[in-house]
């Protein structure tokens, strides 16, 4: 199973506005055109069950005082931000996930690397 149907809009205004004024995909960009500009389709950001929540932030903090995370400058908030962020991104918190490449689980880890790993 892929993951291709899972993304994420940030609608940040990136690439909106004048400097992409010259840049028209679907027919002619008027010139007064200003401002952000929101996507029609933007798919809703997935909702984690309350129990692997729970267990995301759980296994976030058992590494939270790792020191190569010291090393990086992350703080524990940081940390937390980013374990759940990158699960987010690999499989929309689908414990399931299964992708192309034969990765698994919520954080998409390819079998022998998480046999590897004791997990």
């Amino acid at each position: 199973r892929s993951q291709s149907s899972f993304a994420r809009n940030y609608n940040d205004g990136i690439g909106q506005g004048s400097a992409s004024d010259g840049i028209a995909i679907l027919g002619e960009v008027e010139s007064e055109q200003e401002g952000v500009q929101v996507a029609a389709f933007a798919r809703l950001t997935p909702l984690p069950r309350a129990d692997v929540l729970s267990g995301i932030q759980t296994t976030a903090l058992r590494y939270a005082g790792h020191p190569g995370l010291r090393r990086a400058g992350l703080s524990v908030t940081d940390w937390l931000a980013l374990y759940r962020a990158n699960i987010e991104v690999e499989s929309a918190y689908r414990q399931n996930a299964i992708s192309s490449a034969g990765a698994i689980g919520l954080g998409q880890l390819m079998p022998a690397t998480a046999s590897d790993l004791g997990v």
